[in-house]
């Protein structure tokens, strides 16, 4: 279904962004596409990350250890450690 507003699609702030990968991963292990899936799905179709939004965002949270990425059958996927966890139970909403 295309889009009823012209002009660009909505975007989220970096910040916003690792929140809502975190909570994408919280429960379980998810590939790329998967998390981009869920935070469509999360946010009713009106915010849908790129590839290229993700990935990188994925590999910070790595890099912090918030994440832990793992490679099975070709493909990476990212469960989130305990740390994670706690971090995005303790964010206040907004």
């Amino acid at each position: 279904m295309g889009r009823l507003v012209e002009g660009p699609a909505p975007r989220a702030d970096r910040g916003v962004i690792r929140l809502l990968v975190l909570d994408a991963i919280a429960a379980e292990a998810h590939h790329g596409y998967e998390i981009i899936h869920a935070i469509g799905t999360k946010s009713g179709g009106v915010y849908r990350p790129s590839p290229g939004v993700i990935y990188p965002t994925l590999q910070l949270l790595e890099d912090l250890d918030f994440a832990r990425g793992s490679t099975k059958d070709e493909r990476k996927s990212t469960p989130s450690p305990p740390r994670a966890r706690r971090s995005s139970r303790s964010t206040p909403s907004r």
